[in-house]
């Protein structure tokens, strides 16, 4: 149920952006930042609140430390392997013409 329900706010944001795409709505971007901290907020909140996870912090900093590492590893390699694959096909392109 909770699903459908985010399903639902999601389509009545669209079409509801649908509807007002043609109007400035610069203001709805600073309120969605506002609300990003402010979730940020309380989910720092929420984590400093529970005792368990506070202990626990140091294993789960490492774990979080090495998925970090695996992550920006793994987006540096395939960026490079994209970049290298555009560039020679951008190379065959001039070579033919």
């Amino acid at each position: 149920m909770l699903i459908i329900t985010i399903i639902l706010f999601m389509a009545t944001g669209i079409f509801a952006g649908y509807l007002i795409r043609n109007k400035n709505i610069g203001i709805v971007s600073r309120i969605v930042t506002g609300f990003i901290w402010l979730l940020l907020f309380l989910l720092g909140m929420e984590v400093g609140g529970n005792e368990r996870l506070i202990k626990g912090l140091y294993v789960f900093g490492l774990e979080a430390l090495i998925l970090m590492i695996a992550g920006v590893t793994g987006s540096i390699l395939a960026s490079w392997a994209l970049w290298r694959y555009i560039s020679k096909n951008e190379q065959k392109k001039n070579n033919q013409s």
